[in-house]
């Protein structure tokens, strides 16, 4: 079994096996997000939309509406797997719950299979967003997205230094400031 994978939109980072889609990313499919002032820069092509609303997993990295995008959501059939961050607050997985969705939360730094040659590796943060680590037979992913590093260096490396340098790849988007602040802690917002 051969897997590829390909980023599109926002922050969405598909994973195929044998060219069937498996994982999709944060999927910010149409239309705007915060107040409408943010846009897709190009629109997904049916190919990609069709990719994503057929994998079989989907993750969700944190809460901002570029990543968790309701009208995004509304595409996605409802028995689709969606995973997540293990994060402080619980609302984003009630809500996910609430509309139909069969929701798993990841352990951090736990690696879970999602078939014979792709598996995954949640790293949650203080920031409330999280790292998406993709090891899969042919190469490694680091979906490290718009999170921060806190202290996840050491052991990104220590995986990073088990493939070679030209079958290991980095997906990061760059903005500084541009996010709304949303803070939450064990006592919720």
């Amino acid at each position: 079994m051969s897997t590829s994978f390909e980023t599109c939109g926002n922050a969405i980072v598909l994973v195929y096996e044998d060219a069937r889609p498996l994982l999709a990313t944060d999927p910010w499919l149409t239309g705007t997000c915060y107040f409408g002032s943010w846009g897709l820069e190009l629109p997904l092509s049916d190919e990609q939309m069709s990719a994503v609303e057929n994998a079989e997993y989907i993750w969700i990295s944190h809460g901002h509406p570029d990543h968790l995008h309701a009208d995004s959501l509304e595409l996605l059939p409802r028995d689709k797997k969606i995973l997540l961050p293990d994060s402080y607050h619980k609302g984003i997985e009630s809500w996910l719950t609430d509309l139909g969705f069969k929701v798993e939360t990841l352990k951090y730094r736990a690696w879970k299979r999602l078939s014979e040659n792709v598996e995954i590796c949640c790293i949650d943060n203080i920031n409330q967003d999280a790292i998406l680590v993709i090891r899969t037979s042919d190469g490694l992913v680091i979906n490290q997205n718009d999170s921060p590093f806190f202290g996840e260096l050491p052991f990104l490396r220590s995986i990073v230094r088990q493939f070679p340098r030209e079958h290991t790849y980095l997906a990061a988007l760059c903005a500084i400031d541009a996010d709304m602040k949303n803070i939450v802690d064990r006592d919720g917002p």
